[in-house]
């Protein structure tokens, strides 16, 4: 009763006898807070707290994830596909492609200088003000299958980077995947040898063969207080 009082459930003691379909969406949601909050933890991981919630609900449980993160001393993974909850909520990002970081920085820095072909494709697919568009942007092809993840960058089949450099590149560098049933070029490294992640620049990590200073970036993960 006390945890739900604290997540912000009116008549709390009354209402922990009630069963879930007589609570809103929004009050779930900080049941599920309130059940998590119940053990003590340390990290508190949620994974799309705002799916399916209107704007309004949404940022209520923003709100209470960083009052309940000031109150508790705890850190939370934020798991979430919207970018403007990244960028309301987080103090760092990771990007994550097919199980694999692609790219970790500050959220400053990630958004205002992304550096891995899948995280520009992410910001292209956003609506922006003052732009008319008739479509928005989208990654070409589809997300592998896990049992089936290709080889190299497993985002090579998708990569108009490495699709544009192969363009350019001699028939020795490239070789032929298929991207939405058709046959294209892509450089030969991307598609036989998968990159690690380094950090490319102070604080700023990413995964790319052909990402700026990845060549002469040494091989190190990302340790307690780098970011």
């Amino acid at each position: 009763v006390d945890m739900l009082d604290m997540v912000g459930i009116p008549s709390a003691r009354q209402r922990s006898k009630e069963y879930p379909h007589m609570f809103s969406g929004g009050m779930r949601q900080r049941v599920m807070i309130a059940m998590a909050l119940s053990c003590s933890p340390r990290l508190l991981i949620a994974d799309e707290p705002t799916t399916a919630l209107d704007v309004t609900i949404q940022a209520q449980i923003l709100e209470l994830l960083r009052q309940v993160q000031a109150q508790e001393g705890l850190s939370i993974m934020l798991i979430t596909h919207d970018l403007a909850v990244v960028a309301e909520s987080a103090d760092v990002v990771g990007v994550m492609y097919a199980s694999k970081m692609a790219e970790l920085a500050d959220v400053k820095t990630l958004f205002a200088k992304p550096l891995h072909p899948y995280t520009h494709g992410l910001f292209r697919s956003l609506p922006r003000m003052g732009e008319k568009k008739h479509r928005l942007e989208t990654i070409a092809g589809n997300v592998p299958n896990p049992l089936h993840f290709p080889g190299g960058c497993k985002f090579h089949p998708r990569c108009t980077l490495t699709k544009k450099l192969a363009a350019e590149a001699s028939s020795a560098e490239t070789t032929t995947v298929t991207c939405e049933g058709k046959p294209v070029p892509v450089l030969k490294r991307c598609a036989t040898q998968e990159p690690t992640l380094r950090e490319v620049e102070t604080g700023h990590w990413c995964a790319c063969w052909e990402c700026p200073g990845y060549a002469n970036a040494p091989e190190t993960s990302p340790a307690d207080g780098d970011l």
